[in-house]
């Protein structure tokens, strides 16, 4: 992996030009407060419209590989080069760039898949807490809201406070490499035209990047006997969670969800009104959900070790319909007659346009100072406050903690990014910040567990890491940054006992 070398003194002030990917509430909160700091900001978001995993197609996206176990990989569909079309446009920084047309395969399903909504998908955090500091729910709002009303509010706020006019649609970053003196960053987007199905290529400078882009990108797909073959055989029959639309298309039929997660949990309870049978897998991780939160008709069984299918059956024309699906369990013990697999197996940290910080072969325990995502993808490591990069703190994070109030939660990171980027606040020096960060995973481990807050009130005392961060490095903001209000302490505390039952 080769990474540029750092300027020592990172280019933070009012001048500096910073590139936000992804306008889900990450993006849009991270920009609209860079704006408010009068900073310079672009965001780049690959679908048409504002609102990241809220924004809801019929059509899912294509599924991923089987097995989907490498986080280098990506979503991001190849485009064919075209050879006539390469035509001048301005970078960001008034500079020449050569642009390139491509042709666009498949539609924009390739470009910019859909995200893991589903149609029936509600919020499971009451509006009371999922807000951020710049917009709030109206008086009358239900605590639980559908993934439409959570997209309009996204694109209220982006709209609202700036950020749609700033926001670069239907553009999809494909790298961002630092210069090779250590100042700035050298971004190459994408972006779909209307004018003969084409993309065309595009360079920006700028000095910082924040990346907005979400967790459910790339799905995890275990590498478990069996499944790539039955995927093979039965395609349209064993899907990930993320291809998951609808409960119709699943009456009357027997149907294996494997996780135990919040997905898992939330498809489990639509399909018991019209499964057959629901069966729900689930190894006993770390975070998966109580048996009292799925419906009682829903079975739960344990991991299992290999799926089968009937082998007179493999090669005839009715197969693909038919054949029943087997599953043996971890205890020896047979699952039979399975009509649907759904894989609620979540997702590997993936960012497409920075290969150079991956590593795949790399286990957690093995990670050098400089590799963003190792071998598991389960972790995004050498983060401080899990948002900026220790070696580079030009490259910056919003949205990757696990088990918060994500729109508040992230909403605070945001703050701190901007007030970081602009120069009102500063970050403490690097030494302190590795060392902070090595005693965090000493105390946490690798993983999924340290992003989680799901422990207590973690998710708390992080957000007063945050504020104490910015408070003390303050250089003269005239807003201080505020401390969740008692009204929303209170919503809160209501929230986690009740989680507890």
């Amino acid at each position: 992996m080769t990474v540029a070398t750092v300027a020592n003194n990172p280019p933070f002030g009012p001048n500096v030009r910073v590139a936000v990917i992804g306008s889900g509430i990450s993006g849009i909160s991270t920009a609209a407060h860079l704006l408010r700091q009068g900073v310079s900001a672009t965001v780049f978001e690959r679908s048409g419209e504002p609102g990241g995993i809220w924004n809801y197609k019929e059509t899912p996206s294509p599924g991923p590989s089987y097995p989907s176990i490498r986080p280098s990989a990506n979503d991001y569909g190849r485009l064919a080069p075209k050879h006539e079309g390469i035509r001048r446009t301005e970078s960001s920084a008034g500079q020449d760039a050569l642009s390139h047309a491509h042709e666009v395969r498949d539609g924009d399903s390739l470009f910019a898949p859909s995200s893991a909504c589903y149609a029936g998908l509600y919020t499971n955090i009451p509006t009371s807490l999922m807000y951020p500091s710049l917009k709030s729910w109206p008086e009358d709002t239900p605590n639980l809201v559908p993934h439409s009303a959570v997209k309009g509010f996204l694109q209220e706020l982006s709209v609202e406070s700036g950020v749609n006019q700033v926001t670069e649609y239907w553009t999809r970053v494909e790298s961002a490499v630092k210069n090779r003196d250590g100042q700035g960053w050298r971004l190459t987007t994408k972006t779909l035209v209307t004018d003969g199905d084409k993309a065309v290529e595009k360079s920006w400078d700028f000095d910082a990047v924040v990346v907005a882009s979400g967790h459910y990108n790339l799905p995890r797909v275990p590498d478990i006997p069996g499944l790539a073959e039955l995927k093979e055989l039965y395609p349209g029959r064993v899907v990930h969670s993320k291809q998951y639309r609808r409960p119709e298309a699943y009456r009357d039929s027997a149907v294996l969800i494997v996780g135990g997660g919040v997905s898992a949990m939330d498809i489990s309870r639509e399909l018991s009104h019209t499964a057959a049978s629901v069966t729900q897998s689930t190894r006993g991780g770390d975070f998966d959900l109580p048996e009292r939160l799925i419906p009682k008709s829903v079975r739960r069984v344990k991991g299992f070790s290999k799926f089968s299918w009937a082998t007179d059956l493999a090669h005839s024309g009715q197969s693909h319909r038919n054949g029943p699906i087997n599953v043996t369990l971890s205890d020896g013990s047979e699952l039979r007659g399975l009509h649907h697999v759904i894989l609620a197996t979540g997702y590997l940290f993936s960012f497409p346009f920075l290969p150079q910080f991956h590593s795949d072969k790399t286990p957690a325990a093995a990670v050098d100072s400089k590799t963003l995502v190792g071998a598991e993808g389960d972790m995004v490591h050498n983060l401080y406050k899990d948002m900026f990069y220790i070696d580079d703190p030009t490259l910056v994070f919003v949205g990757l903690p696990y088990h918060v109030v994500t729109f508040s939660t992230f909403d605070y990171q945001a703050q701190v990014a901007a007030r970081v980027l602009s120069g009102l606040s500063s970050l403490p020096s690097r030494a302190q910040m590795r060392s902070e960060y090595n005693q965090r995973v000493k105390a946490s481990g690798f993983g999924l567990r340290f992003h989680s807050q799901v422990e207590g009130d973690a998710e708390l005392r992080y957000v007063r890491e945050l504020i104490e961060l910015v408070s003390q490095k303050d250089k003269g903001s005239s807003e201080p940054l505020m401390a969740p209000s008692d009204k929303w302490l209170k919503s809160y505390a209501a929230f986690k006992a009740g989680l507890k039952g």
